[in-house]
């Protein structure tokens, strides 16, 4: 008697030489987020679909516009520049982890304006003296931001403080 579910042994090795399989494997795991090309082939890898059948897929995928690593990218950049992340980081991780080279420019984005919210809710309470600035500037380097962006990130913090303070 056969598990509910599962394929009998020859069938599943079988499958995993198809194409058509690797395509839906791809497809479910693409409903679920958008990854990037260099993503999806080590998971299909890791389910055990052969070189030819993931490299079918892949195609397949973008032909029909399914998978696109600038899509992606960008995607994942405007996530993670809402998180507070250097931009400079990003485009490491992408590089790193997903083997994408190069970040489409957005020409619309402030890459500033996220990290000035939360620096704004986090720190925005606080009055200006070292031991905030030292604090803000900790806070700043563990995500990636160099020193002459926090200094200039500082500043424009400042500024807003300043102005609210007058305003209120």
């Amino acid at each position: 008697m056969r598990a509910f579910g599962r394929r009998p042994r020859a069938a599943a090795a079988d499958l995993r030489d198809s194409a058509d399989a690797a395509f839906q494997c791809a497809c479910r795991l693409l409903g679920y987020r958008d990854r990037s090309t260099a993503e999806l082939t080590a998971k299909l890898r890791e389910r055990g679909f052969s070189p030819k059948a993931v490299e079918t897929a892949l195609h397949l995928l973008t032909e029909r516009n399914l998978l696109d690593d600038q899509r992606f990218a960008r995607s994942y950049r405007d996530i993670q520049l809402r998180r507070g992340r250097s931009l400079r980081l990003i485009v490491q991780e992408l590089k790193r982890t997903h083997g994408i080279e190069e970040l489409p420019p957005d020409p619309d984005e402030d890459p500033d304006a996220g990290i000035l919210a939360i620096l704004r809710r986090r720190f925005g309470h606080l009055p200006d003296s070292p031991a905030v600035r030292r604090r803000i500037t900790g806070f700043l380097l563990r995500r990636g931001f160099d020193y002459d962006s926090i200094r200039r990130l500082s500043g424009i913090l400042q500024k807003r403080i300043a102005n609210a303070d007058q305003d209120a």
